[in-house]
Formats: C-alpha cells, structure tokens, sequence
C-alpha cells in the first residue's frame, strides 16, 4: 500500500505540473514567446514521461497485493460509487484545460512541430503505461472500477478509449470528436 499512495502522490504533483506548463504554453502562444511556448510544451512532455514512470513505480508489487488488499480499499465500502483518479480536482482541470486548449494544439501541430510531437508521443505513453498498470492487474478481463456498472467493457479497453479521446485534443484534425470530460 505504501508504494501505491506514495506514487499516486507522486503522480499528482507531476499532474500539477503538467497544468502548470500547459497553462505557461497557453499564456506564450497568446503573447506570442515562441521560445517561452516551445519550453512549456517540452516540460509538459517531460512530466508525462514522468507520470508514465509514476505509473510502474505505484504498481511495483505482486497481482495479488493489488488483489486482496489494493483493489478492496478502492471499492464502495471505502470509498465512493466509481471511484477514479478522474474524481481528482487536478485531472479533471487537467481535461478541461486540454480541450480549452484543443484550437492552440492545432497551431502547435506546424508552429512547434518537434515539441508537440513529443508531447503527444509522452501523453501516449501515459497511456499505455497506465494500461501495462490495469492489465497487471487483471484489467484485461474485469471492468474499469471507475465503470462497473457500464457494461463488461475491461479496464484496459476503458482506457484504450479515454487515450483515444485525450490524445485527440492535441490532434484536432485526427478525425477524433470524442471530447470525454469525464
């Protein structure tokens, strides 16, 4: 358990972090500080490589400590009905400040190409980390605790459709309209 809040921890001063960055990338293209812009796009990335490092270090213990001991404290006798890292202040603004950011991802795309390739590269790798994390743990085959009641769609497939979402925000003209809030 300790490893688990401990990296959790971790992972929402780094979430802070990004907000912080994305929000610095925000004000710079406004201004416009194509330097200052470039920077922040690069912390960003960065703290997404490392919020996908969070994710390995939080999960770093046997399927069966997530099993009898993990997963039980997550469920409605200890906490709320679907609870998620996404009830989290932080990473909802975190969503809401990507979609108000999608028409400025859209610039970035050509005017920042080398920074916004990696920060799209690091948001995916988050993800996928995240779900090398779920399918550890049997994500693979049980429903997201975030979703129990939604249907049979697995942990891993949830997040499979939330990185399809997310990632879009940075690729407007990705085809992607899928803007998931939640």
């Amino acid at each position: 358990m300790r490893r688990w809040v401990l990296g959790h921890q971790i992972f929402a001063a780094l979430t802070q972090g990004v907000i912080f960055a994305l929000q610095g990338f925000e004000v710079a293209t406004r201004e416009p500080d194509h330097q200052h812009a470039r920077e922040a796009l690069k912390l960003a990335a960065d703290l997404l490589m490392a919020s996908a490092t969070a994710f390995r270090f939080t999960a770093d213990f046997p399927p069966s400590a997530y099993r009898d001991v993990v997963r039980p404290s997550m469920m409605a006798r200890h906490v709320g009905e679907g609870f998620s890292g996404l009830l989290s202040v932080d990473h909802r603004q975190l969503v809401a400040l990507l979609v108000r950011m999608r028409p400025l991802m859209g610039e970035a795309v050509t005017r920042f190409a080398s920074e916004h390739k990696h920060l799209t590269l690091a948001l995916n790798h988050v993800y996928e980390n995240h779900k090398f994390v779920c399918a550890q743990f049997v994500g693979a085959k049980k429903p997201s605790l975030r979703c129990p009641n939604s249907g049979p769609l697995p942990g891993v497939e949830q997040l499979q459709r939330y990185q399809r979402a997310r990632v879009g925000l940075l690729r407007p003209d990705s085809g992607t309209d899928a803007v998931i809030i939640e």
